[in-house]
């Protein structure tokens, strides 16, 4: 539990790395019964038609799910799973992570006010960071 005495503080901090590779041979082998499975609705609205832009795109959210999951401490647990966040595009490009009311009221209960993400991907990988806030 966070004592809150007015000052910010960081509660959480999660990373995760994830190969592009990887979640191409899961939709080569699943097809979109993996996409719903593990995304949004709306991540997958906003998938790239693009080849390369698409595996880079599902990779890089994928590892957002787990690097969020990993700070909140929970892990793929309690009941939460990977459909329970999932990252939108403010119109500046910049990431921003939102989640369902479950996950809201497990932040609520902690504290915790402001979840900070950064993505970002080369070649073969597939990054995120995410710093929990109180």
């Amino acid at each position: 539990m966070v004592r809150y005495d007015g000052r910010k503080m960081i509660v959480g901090i999660g990373v995760d790395l994830v190969e592009i590779g990887r979640i191409t041979k899961a939709y080569e082998r699943w097809g979109r019964r993996f996409l719903k499975r593990v995304y949004a609705d709306v991540e997958i609205e906003k998938m790239p038609s693009s080849t390369v832009r698409r595996w880079e795109y599902l990779a890089s959210r994928f590892s957002a799910k787990e690097a969020f999951l990993k700070a909140l401490g929970t892990g793929i647990a309690h009941g939460l799973g990977l459909k329970d966040v999932w990252v939108v595009n403010e119109p500046s490009g910049r990431p921003r992570l939102s989640y369902s009311e479950d996950v809201g009221n497990i932040l609520e209960a902690q504290g915790i006010k402001v979840a900070h993400i950064s993505i970002s991907h080369e070649k073969t990988m597939a990054i995120s960071i995410v710093v929990l806030e109180s």
